[in-house]
């Protein structure tokens, strides 16, 4: 991107920060020739968040260094490249509002193509299974597991919380979740749908397999109105996508076109700020300088390093108290085509430990290549709680129960959780009533030289997008404040 296309495409926050980019500029000179500081800008974590900002900061002269503790780029985008088809262990696709992303992936010349699928009901390919019990979708609005309001028994678990909740929805734009007009639905999810006829059972089947909030009580709606706005952006005209090979194409291809250091399977400890600049501290006991410092970790991952000056007030709060979304995958291949034995649909939506029992295809969109078990919530924390090889023996003997024409008909090939990878240990924030107005202000402000990026600081996008709006952020703050 060139430095007139950046200023445009950040308008007024570009603006603000207009006058500080000579005095960032004279700076980055003089830490260029102190032998003290590696870079002038220094950034943890490699995700989509930590590599967007390096290439801003680039695009304006400074030199920045890359610490990743993984030994890869890409953060919580994450290609199973060793599995049939090459499903996606982390984020898994680009909508039409993904402004940003989409302009990295057509500058950086990654490829796309449609998006396919992972945990979305595909409609004629999927049966349910409610306490045990196998029930095809025709089958459902008169089925006595069914409890959901008169009005809605027609309607599949997935479509009354991608359809009829979000209709309750009262934003109509990115920014309300923050706006104080809307505090009133700061509140537990949970006590909204009781409100709305939905009995305690109804409840359990709609938060078992919900991708946000591990549980309908301690996620606000503030939150979950605040994704369905993203969501609803996300109709507009336009093909939801992948990168054709993998979304990991992405990132990687961010890391090529950066000049500074990356330097990966390099974990931090700890970090802090002197009157010098900034000062990272690395597991092997070196230690990397710069002027100012952009931290992208997690809130999970960042409350585990040692920070001086320390965190203090809410900022501290949100750190320890921010909860994230748990997720946990187990992809399997199949030996036989069992759903042809059976005459079911291939895919099984639960209520239970397996949750989103998938049939992933190849790019063609047609071919079913290999099976995903996809546990949310509770579920994803009772398999976190195993081995790995137990939880998989645990979901297969689940399913076999269910399907007894799965019998010997699969294989695990992969296990996955989010929770249990020490560099995210989450899939993404979820934020609990009355923690919106405090905390969302105070994990974005800066602390000494170091300013904070990542999908946890976004203020308007989601996902990816989000990622990437943190990390202009960041960027923009080191800009305007030289």
């Amino acid at each position: 991107m060139k430095r007139r296309r950046f200023i445009a495409s950040s308008g007024a926050l570009m603006a603000a920060a207009g006058s500080g980019i000579a005095a960032v500029t004279r700076a980055g000179a003089a830490a260029r020739s102190s032998e003290a500081r590696d870079a002038d800008v220094l950034v943890i974590g490699a995700g989509l968040s930590g590599l967007y900002a390096s290439m801003l900061l680039e695009e304006q002269g400074l030199k920045v260094c890359v610490l990743e503790g993984r030994d890869r780029v890409g953060g919580r985008m994450f290609t199973l490249d060793k599995l049939p088809g090459r499903p996606e262990g982390g984020g898994s696709l680009l909508g039409p509002r993904y402004a940003r992303a989409l302009d990295l992936a057509a500058r950086l010349k990654v490829k796309l193509a449609p998006a396919r699928p992972r945990t979305e009901p595909i409609k004629g390919e999927v049966a349910l299974n409610i306490r045990g019990r196998t029930i095809r979708v025709e089958d459902w609005a008169a089925s006595p597991m069914n409890t959901f309001p008169e009005p809605l028994r027609h309607l599949t678990p997935w479509d009354v919380y991608f359809g009829e909740l979000l209709k309750l929805n009262p934003f109509e734009n990115l920014g309300d979740w923050r706006d104080p007009r809307f505090a009133a639905y700061d509140r537990p999810v949970q006590s909204i749908l009781l409100e709305r006829g939905f009995d305690p059972e109804a409840l359990r089947i709609l938060q078992s397999n919900s991708s946000y909030g591990n549980d309908f009580f301690t996620l606000t709606a503030l939150h979950l109105y605040h994704y369905f706005t993203w969501q609803k952006l996300q109709a507009v005209e336009g093909p939801r996508v992948n990168c054709a090979d993998g979304n990991q194409r992405l990132p990687e291809a961010m890391a090529r076109s950066l000049h500074g250091d990356i330097r990966i399977a390099t974990r931090v400890t700890g970090i802090g700020t002197t009157d010098a600049g900034v000062v990272a501290i690395c597991e092997d006991g070196s230690r990397v300088r710069a002027r100012v410092g952009i931290c992208t970790l997690p809130a999970p991952v960042l409350r585990y390093l040692a920070i001086d000056p320390p965190l203090v007030g809410e900022k501290a709060e949100a750190v320890l108290d921010l909860d994230y979304h748990k997720t946990y995958q187990i992809h399997f291949e199949f030996t036989r085509r069992f759903w042809e034995d059976d005459g079911l649909p291939p895919s099984l939506w639960t209520d239970g430990p397996v949750g989103r029992f998938n049939a992933l295809k190849d790019i063609d969109g047609q071919s079913i290549v290999c099976f995903l078990a996809y546990a949310n919530g509770h579920h994803a924390a009772q398999l976190d709680r195993m081995s790995f090889d137990d939880a998989a023996r645990f979901v297969m003997r689940e399913l076999e129960s269910m399907r007894p024409s799965l019998q010997g008909a699969l294989r695990p090939l992969r296990v996955w959780s989010m929770q249990n990878d020490p560099f995210s240990r989450g899939s993404y924030a979820t934020w609990a009533p009355r923690q919106i107005p405090r905390f969302n202000k105070a994990l974005v402000e800066p602390l000494g030289g170091w300013h904070f990026a990542g999908e946890h600081t976004a203020l308007m996008a989601r996902g990816f997008e989000g990622a990437l709006e943190s990390g202009e952020r960041a960027a923009l703050e080191i800009l305007a404040n030289a």
